[in-house]
């Protein structure tokens, strides 16, 4: 089973359960994971734009970390540096994706990164991800993609792109 055959097997619950307003008709694997469209999404964003280096912040359990890992491998060539904070999350998260390969799950912040990245996923808790978004938006040449964009009011309006998924997902894309 491919990884994104594996996403779906697992989403099996409505996103409304999870969240309220938003639209139906969304999949969720569990009410911490990014929705499968939003995987679905973020796989063929990588397999579309071929990063060299990319950066997520806020693994959790591997489920976009998987999907942006595999996209690599199938791209052939790439980098996924995934930070996650919590011990626990960090090992189910490496699990998922230590037969892909092309990731690494690591400790740390995503604004430690030692080269900077073309492609950058933000999915980390509430506590550091204004400071990731302050920090990602101001540098430049990188594709930028934030998960739970409808609490972000700094995100509307500007050189981003807003879908209106569940939770929001919003974007841009800066590279020369």
């Amino acid at each position: 089973m491919n990884v994104i055959e594996e996403l779906r097997s697992l989403a099996t619950r409505d996103e409304q359960s999870f969240t309220r307003n938003g639209p139906s008709g969304y999949l969720a694997i569990d009410e911490m994971a990014v929705e499968l469209e939003v995987a679905e999404f973020l796989h063929a964003f990588v397999r579309a734009t071929k990063p060299a280096r990319c950066v997520e912040s806020g693994a959790g359990k591997g489920y976009s970390t998987a999907a942006i890992a595999d996209a690599l491998r199938l791209n052939g060539s790439g980098m996924l540096w995934s930070y996650e904070r919590d011990d626990h999350y960090r090992r189910i998260a490496y699990e998922r994706v230590a037969d892909i390969g092309f990731a690494a799950v690591i400790d740390g912040d995503s604004r430690d990164s030692a080269e900077r990245p073309d492609f950058v996923f933000l999915d980390s808790g509430p506590e550091t991800r204004p400071a990731e978004i302050s920090h990602w938006l101001r540098v430049q040449g990188v594709i930028l993609v934030v998960h739970d964009a409808f609490r972000y009011p700094e995100l509307r309006g500007g050189a981003g792109f807003l879908l209106r998924t569940p939770r929001g997902l919003w974007f841009r894309d800066e590279r020369k």
